[in-house]
């Protein structure tokens, strides 16, 4: 693929439904505990574990959904603990670079999807891009375009996916201007 070509997300962004007044935190960690949570992070350390409520794992395993979280994870407690069914978490640096680990979590949450039957709720935390910034940021935007479409190929016309991101620029450590928002 050509530098910073994103042909899959470019078709999801114009087949899907988009939203352009979305904040996330400039780091990964508080967004994603908001996520599996259903709280707001601003009242929680990032220390802390998870609060003493359901998560969305918990409340979908209810549902008869099975769960799965692939990725980067940096909370405190355990995707077990957060309920979880199944799960396979590492940290980006288990691989030569962030774009090889996100190509890496893609397809084997694409294995997932495949083995296992039923409704399945997939939660997938990449790690393209992400501090400490590669070289070739190019490379981070077309690995995270080839781990979506890894999953989507998978998908039925019927099934749900968001995208979204974990983490907006920080512009302390990365220099990024985030604004209007």
């Amino acid at each position: 693929r050509r530098k910073n070509d994103t042909p899959t997300i470019d078709r999801l962004a114009s087949e899907g439904v988009t939203r352009t007044n979305f904040s996330t935190y400039p780091v990964c960690r508080p967004t994603r505990y908001g996520i599996i949570s259903g709280t707001n992070p601003i009242n929680a350390g990032l220390g802390i574990p998870l609060p003493k409520r359901r998560t969305i794992a918990e409340r979908l395993n209810g549902l008869g959904y099975t769960t799965a979280h692939f990725g980067k994870w940096h909370l405190t407690t355990t995707p077990d603990e957060a309920g979880f069914d199944a799960h396979l978490t590492s940290k980006g640096r288990d691989y030569p670079s962030w774009s090889e680990a996100t190509i890496a979590v893609a397809t084997q949450a694409r294995d997932w999807i495949r083995n296992t039957p039923g409704d399945l709720f997939l939660n997938v935390a990449i790690f393209s891009p992400h501090l400490p910034a590669t070289p070739t940021r190019e490379s981070n935007i077309v690995a995270i375009d080839i781990a979506v479409e890894l999953i989507l190929d998978e998908l039925d016309e019927d099934d749900r996916f968001f995208f979204l991101s974990d983490n907006g620029g920080n512009e302390t450590l990365a220099g990024v201007n985030n604004r209007p928002y």
